[in-house]
């Protein structure tokens, strides 16, 4: 199930990427075929499964690597106070659409760039952390696939579990001290969510 959702969120992301690649490269079209340049900023590694699956769907969307398209991977190998200056490299390259991975490396390149086309992946609540205006009309130059929302989205996924193991009545939780966002949502709707299913 896992699997599948993050496959379905790449494919989610590779259509976004395509689009505005093939925006971006059209503008500009010439007889030629134009290879069409991605920064992509990881916080701590970008050679992750999820990432073949990336260049995997991009692929099957006509986009390959080294052939029409070429990707600039920075990493700041879990030293976030280098994001800010990796995604004004990644900007001054002037990439035709920047990836960035999680809320950190979003920001940083946010911070770099009001004009080249942003894709965020892996971040909760994107509204919160401050990346898009909305949900619904994210606004800017900035765009991506949510993976925690706010207002039920939590309780669901104690749903399921008690649904996968009826039985349970008591749960425990890992949560990491630093992410703003599970630590604004979690204790307003895991709380009572729990309760609800007893």
């Amino acid at each position: 199930m896992i699997a599948d959702r993050g496959t379905s969120r790449c494919i989610q992301l590779c259509a976004i990427a395509s689009g505005l690649i093939a925006a971006s490269v059209s503008v500009g079209a010439q007889p030629t075929e134009r290879v069409a340049h991605i920064g992509l900023l990881c916080s701590i590694r970008c050679e992750i499964p999820g990432y073949d699956a990336l260049r995997d769907a991009l692929r099957s969307a006509g986009w390959v690597e080294g052939g029409n398209l070429h990707i600039e991977y920075r990493a700041a190998g879990g030293q976030f106070e280098l994001l800010p200056a990796l995604a004004r490299e990644l900007v001054d390259l002037k990439p035709d659409l920047i990836i960035a991975s999680s809320p950190q490396p979003s920001r940083a390149v946010k911070n770099a760039t009001s004009t080249i086309p942003i894709v965020f992946i892996a971040v909760a609540d994107p509204v919160r952390v401050g990346l898009v205006e909305s949900l619904a009309r994210p606004g800017g130059n900035v765009t991506g696939v949510a993976t925690v929302v706010p207002g039920g989205f939590m309780a669901k996924g104690l749903e399921v579990l008690k649904q996968a193991v009826p039985q349970a009545t008591r749960i425990a939780v890992l949560l990491n001290p630093s992410n703003e966002v599970t630590n604004a949502l979690f204790p307003v709707e895991a709380p009572p969510a729990a309760r609800q299913l007893g």
